[in-house]
């Protein structure tokens, strides 16, 4: 999403084809296309799938990047 590159530019971003590697999203209980999972320090901060407001995901995700940018 172009929105979190800009929003988030420390932020690693990665690109799972579902059908090309479906080990991933079994790993990480993904059942539905798309779905975003966002991770800070190594663990899972949120979730979204299917219909989602990337705008709302930035806000979400703000606080939390910003302190550890800090």
């Amino acid at each position: 999403m172009e929105l979190m590159r800009e929003e988030f530019p420390e932020m690693g971003r990665y690109f799972v084809d579902v059908l090309e590697t479906p080990d991933v999203p079994a790993q990480y209980s993904i059942f539905a296309v798309p779905t975003i999972v966002v991770f800070l320090e190594g663990r899972e901060f949120t979730r979204k799938s299917r219909a989602m407001s990337p705008a709302q995901l930035v806000d979400e995700v703000r606080r939390p990047y910003d302190i550890m940018m800090s």
